[in-house]
This record gives C-alpha cells, sequence and structure tokens, in this order.
C-alpha cells in the first residue's frame, strides 16, 4: 500500500496543477524518462553550451519547473522503471539487483496497481513508447523458460494498462535487434502469429536493415536472436521512436486526455546518433547523443504544440539513473566527453551502477 499511496500521490497532484491550466478536462501527462543520463550533461543544469546543445531540454526547465534534488531508487535500468510505474521499490520482488534480462517474463504483476492503470481509470488513452526492459511473458515452472519473441508477448504492456506499445525490449543495442508492437515482433513475418498479421517483406532503407550483427550490440560480442522481422538500424532507432510517438498523439481524440510514457534509448551505449548530427559536438559522439536525445524532446514537443495540446500537457523529463562515469575506461564516450570539460553527472562523483 504504501507504493501505491506514493504513486496516487503524484498522480493526483499531476492532475491538480493540470486542471488549474484548464478545468474543462483533466490535463494531458507526458513522461519522458532518458536512459543513463546524467543530469550534468543539460545546459539548464550547468553543461557548457559549447559542448553540448539541449534547447528542448531547456525549454522544459525554462517553462516549467527544474527540479534540483533527485534520488534514484536504484542506479540501473530496470529496477528503476519497476519503481516509476509502480511506486514499489523493486528489492520487494525477486529483482533484488542488477537488471532484467532480455528473456525476462512481465516483471510488473497483471493486477498490479501501476501508473498505465491509474490513468486508465480515469479515462485516458495510454501509451508506452520506447525502451520497456520489463519483460515480456508469464514465466512457467520450467527452469529454462524464456520468452519466445518468435510467438505472442503476453503478458506484456497492454495487460497492465496501456493501449498500445511499441518499443525495444530491453536495451539499445539490445541481442533481439527486433522492436516489439503491441503484442508481437514488428514485422514478422514467420512465427507462431495468426497469419492476418504477417508483414509483407518491405524493406524500410531509412530506418530498418536486413541483418543485426555482433557489432551493432550492446557489447559488440552478443549472439543475435534468429527472428525472421526487419531489424533496428542503430542510428535511426531514436528517429523510429520519437516517429511512432508523435504519429499516436496525432490520433487522439481532442476531447479525451491522453498518458505517454516515452522512453527515449538515448544516451545509452552504443552511443549511435544519426548521421546528420554526428561529428557536430566538441564533447565528441557522446555530445552528438546528448544532441539527438535533446531532439528527440524537441519532436514531442513540437508535436504537443502543433496539436494544440501544449497548454494543457503535463511533461516530466527525468532520466532512469546517473550517466556512465568510469574515468579509467579512457576511450569511452562518456570519457571522452567528460575529457573534453563535459561534467556528466555534474558534481556527483559516482555514476550509473554507484550509490
Amino acid at each position: 500500500m504504501e507504493g501505491r499511496a506514493r504513486l496516487w500521490a503524484w498522480a493526483a497532484g499531476l492532475v491538480a496543477a493540470g486542471c488549474a491550466l484548464a478545468a474543462e478536462r483533466p490535463p494531458n501527462v507526458v513522461v519522458i524518462l532518458a536512459d543513463d543520463f546524467g543530469y550534468g550533461s543539460c545546459c539548464c543544469y550547468g553543461a557548457d553550451p559549447a559542448l553540448v546543445r539541449t534547447p528542448a531540454i531547456d525549454r522544459l526547465a525554462r517553462e516549467g519547473r527544474r527540479f534540483t534534488d533527485a534520488n534514484t531508487t536504484s542506479s540501473v535500468c530496470s529496477p528503476t522503471r519497476y519503481s516509476l510505474m509502480t511506486g514499489r521499490y523493486c528489492w520487494r520482488t525477486s529483482l533484488t539487483h542488477e537488471v532484467l534480462g532480455t528473456f525476462s517474463p512481465l516483471h510488473i504483476e497483471t493486477n498490479r496497481f501501476n501508473m498505465a492503470s491509474l490513468f486508465k481509470k480515469r479515462g485516458y488513452a495510454i501509451a508506452a513508447v520506447g525502451k520497456w526492459h520489463l519483460g515480456y511473458g508469464a514465466a512457467d515452472d520450467s527452469p529454462k523458460w524464456r520468452t519466445d519473441y518468435t510467438a505472442e508477448l503476453s503478458p506484456g504492456p497492454l495487460d497492465i494498462g496501456f493501449d498500445y506499445h511499441f518499443g525495444v525490449p530491453s536495451n539499445h543495442g539490445d541481442l533481439t535487434g527486433v522492436f516489439v508492437e503491441n503484442r508481437y515482433v514488428y514485422g514478422l513475418r514467420s512465427g507462431k502469429i495468426p497469419e492476418a498479421m504477417k508483414a509483407d517483406p518491405v524493406p524500410d532503407l531509412d530506418n530498418f536493415q536486413t541483418t543485426y550483427r555482433p557489432e551493432d550490440t550492446e557489447n559488440g560480442r552478443a549472439a543475435i536472436l534468429d527472428l525472421d522481422a526487419p531489424r533496428r538500424k542503430n542510428e535511426r532507432v531514436m528517429a523510429t521512436l520519437t516517429d511512432r510517438a508523435v504519429r499516436w498523439l496525432e490520433r487522439q481524440p481532442k476531447d479525451r486526455p491522453f498518458f505517454l510514457y516515452f522512453t527515449p534509448v538515448a544516451v545509452h551505449n552504443p552511443v549511435t546518433p544519426d548521421k546528420d548530427i554526428a561529428g557536430q559536438s566538441k564533447a565528441g559522439l557522446y555530445g552528438d547523443w546528448i544532441r539527438e536525445l535533446d531532439r528527440s524532446v524537441g519532436g514531442i514537443l513540437d508535436a504537443l504544440d502543433r496539436l494544440g495540446a501544449a497548454e494543457n500537457t503535463l511533461v516530466l523529463f527525468t532520466s532512469d539513473n546517473g550517466g556512465v562515469f568510469k574515468p579509467e575506461r579512457e576511450d569511452t564516450p562518456p570519457t571522452l566527453a567528460y575529457k573534453a570539460g563535459l561534467k556528466v553527472n555534474g558534481a556527483l562523483r559516482g555514476g550509473k551502477h554507484t550509490v
């Protein structure tokens, strides 16, 4: 009950604040949860604009509130996402440390009160777009159980309250190399899927590729999952996720409030800014990757402006944990950015994985 009470209080505060802006109906809510983003990596928290550019995030700070005392329930991905969705500490579950694996079952029980079910009860349209990393499916009693990505990925986001889901299963550079849409791998051409849902093998040369290679993965050596589906193109993942989120926003009727849980893969490793951004930042590729994240935030804000929804929408930008800070690894993009003068985590001396 403790987690539930905290989450109700948080949501009630959002709704109350929004109703002060527009009393005719509850406010829309957009939560943007960046990945491995240190607070010192944006200009409104002290980053040198000569190194990085974050105009969209800075706009949120300028037009809203800039929080200066924030804490995460864990300094890695899955536990913080579980906490944000449920209001509970993840160590109350079976995941007492580390993160969920690519083949882990859905970590949120389908009857567990969570942020999606909260907004659904209030009549909101609800979507989860971006990195998921909370598992798919229900584990059976077999010790060798693992998610079958050729079959229906249920239970999943749609079973805990979301109306729509388009996401990266676990991490940017995970060994699946695919997107998931609702209950199936996006564009899956063969597998345990209804015949009517099978996709035509039409290549999207901008956003997808025919194969996913070990060098595309997070550690550069993973065994790639064998799936007959379009593969993600790393430098286009952010653009694809932003486009899906914007398209969902455009489909929402003006007389119904919406809640968008948008979770970009940036600035998680591998660092893969798109070609039109790569090479521009004096903080190196990591600075470009931060710019890619900000461009995505800007895409959401521009859509809200264009749709006339901005005045009645509450937007919260935050991160699952601090940025990666391992200066002993001298050739990594975050370390190179730090050497160039970017204080990834501001005045804090730790980073992801540390207390």
